[in-house]
């Protein structure tokens, strides 16, 4: 029995390992499976026609490249312990075995990619080489290297496997829906849906149907059914974006949905049950809220299962440089000086030069606009923009 292409083209997506399909003569990736665009935060086109050298460099420039030595029998493929470099200039520790796969006129080289203490790996000596990569999760999307956002990591690392609700705090611009994706293409439900509903935007007449859907001729203008969004993101994940703002009523109908699993679309009596891992995110002191009558304390508990405070820059601001160099001008001095005031040195990522640091007054770190890692982005890139107009 011949299985279809297709079938060979779900089986390699799905697979565990991150898998590079590399020309051999050009040393460039012709075919990248979703485990591939995980690791390295590219999507897969963007990996295309990518050189893999450039993805797995040299240590400090010594060594030879990962393409070297490979195999010419690809039934015993060795297995290396390489660093890996994401879009973002990160690096993660991979165990690699490479596989040359020779066709009529020309070879490929197959390149699987997998947690180093997957791989049971043992010096002359005996003793055990295997990573501890599962120690502390690599998340590309996410740029910084402080204690706090590793720690920051590590939680969205236990948590993200688990199908536990989250309730993610921290001031304006921090980054909380970045996390929120994190943890949801580093669970099980990567596969399905992500999606997310500002709940700021939902007034009182439309929040039940928005979140819940309604049958045609539910109400004056129903011309249709439609699905809500609990039930657009079944076997996914649903992200509550100020989830401070739903009104009391809204929260009572949301609480039923995470006690039940279950709710009525608008005008109709069945019953409809939803596999859905929910994130809540906020800005506003929620137990305050409760204080002051404008938040269920029961529904505050169940969004609190696993709480995740993230810092605001101003907390990290060894991690400036790495956002500065995220949008390619960190070495940009007198942008950096004029927009964020005194940058601390931090550890550069393998594979780049570090950041010069500025001499200039830090008060503007501890400004409102540095606390943040949307207003930082936004101020510098305002004058890298005018700087390619030729603006001052």
């Amino acid at each position: 029995m011949r299985i279809p292409a297709e079938v060979f083209q779900i089986l390699f997506n799905n697979a565990f390992d991150a898998i590079f399909v590399i020309d051999e003569a050009l040393h460039t990736i012709i075919e990248a499976n979703a485990q591939a665009a995980k690791w390295t935060g590219y999507a897969c086109d963007e990996l295309i026609g990518r050189s893999v050298d450039r993805l797995f460099p040299r240590q400090n420039g010594i060594g030879p490249p990962l393409t070297s030595g490979t195999p010419k029998n690809s039934d015993q493929p060795g297995w290396s312990r390489l660093q890996l470099l994401t879009k973002h200039g990160q690096t993660l520790d991979v165990a690699v075995a490479v596989s040359r796969i020779q066709f009529d006129q020309a070879a490929v080289l197959m390149v699987i990619a997998r947690e180093p203490g997957t791989v049971a790996s043992h010096d002359p000596g005996g003793q055990d080489r295997s990573g501890t990569w599962a120690e502390e999760e690599s998340f590309p999307t996410i740029v910084g290297q402080s204690e706090k956002i590793r720690h920051v990591c590590r939680l969205i690392g236990s948590v993200a496997k688990s199908d536990v609700t989250v309730l993610i705090h921290g001031e304006s611009g921090t980054g909380k829906e970045v996390m929120a994706h994190a943890i949801h293409f580093h669970s099980h439900r990567v596969r399905g849906p992500f999606v997310r509903v500002n709940c700021a935007a939902l007034t009182e007449t439309l929040l039940e149907s928005e979140l819940f859907g309604h049958v045609k001729g539910a109400f004056t203008g129903a011309v249709r059914d439609r699905h809500g969004r609990f039930k657009q993101a079944h076997r996914g994940t649903i992200l509550l974006d100020e989830i401070a703002s739903m009104s009391l009523s809204g929260q009572a109908k949301l609480l039923r949905v995470l006690q039940e699993k279950e709710f009525e679309p608008v005008g109709d009596s069945l019953t409809i049950r939803v596999d859905v891992r929910v994130i809540a995110i906020t800005n506003g002191d929620l137990v305050k809220a409760i204080d002051e009558g404008t938040f269920r304390e029961d529904l505050y508990y169940r969004l609190n299962a696993f709480p995740v405070r993230l810092p605001p820059l101003r907390e990290r601001k060894v991690d400036i440089p790495l956002l500065a160099r995220h949008l390619r001008i960190g070495n940009s001095k007198a942008l950096l000086r004029r927009q964020l005031g005194s940058v601390p040195p931090s550890a550069p990522a393998a594979g780049h030069p570090a950041p010069a640091a500025i001499a200039a007054p830090p008060a503007r770190c501890d400004s409102p606009a540095g606390a943040h890692v949307r207003k930082a982005e936004s101020g510098l890139a305002r004058p890298v923009q005018a700087a390619q107009n030729g603006g001052g």
